[in-house]
C-alpha cells in the first residue's frame, strides 16, 4: 500500500490554514477544511495518479470544497505532498522544495 508523506512546509501550510479558518470563521468550518484535506489524501492514496499533471514531476489535486490544490509526486512507493497551496498564492512557489 502507498504511504503518504508531507514535507514540512505543506504540513505548516495546512495548520497555518487551519488556524486561519479557525480564528476566521470558526470551529465548523475548520474542521471542514481538515475534513478536505483527509478526503483529498484518501483519495490521492486510492489513485495516486488521479492529478492533474504539473511541472517537476509533479501532480495536483483540487480540494473539493476549499480553495486550495495539493500539490504531489510520486517517489518510492511513496506519495510526497510537496505543497498545500492556497489558489491565490504565486503558482509554483513551492518548486525550491523538490
Amino acid at each position: 500500500m502507498i504511504s503518504i508523506r508531507l514535507h514540512p512546509a505543506a504540513q505548516r501550510e495546512i495548520r497555518r490554514a487551519f488556524d486561519w479558518y479557525l480564528q476566521e470563521a470558526g470551529q465548523r468550518i475548520a474542521a471542514g477544511f481538515l475534513d478536505d484535506f483527509e478526503q483529498t489524501l484518501a483519495l490521492l492514496k486510492n489513485h495516486p495518479e488521479i492529478g492533474e499533471p504539473g511541472g517537476s514531476n509533479t501532480r495536483r489535486l483540487i480540494f473539493q470544497r476549499y480553495p486550495y490544490t495539493v500539490v504531489y509526486r510520486l517517489k518510492d512507493e511513496a506519495l510526497e505532498i510537496v505543497a498545500t497551496a492556497h489558489h491565490s498564492r504565486q503558482p509554483e512557489y513551492w518548486a525550491g522544495r523538490l
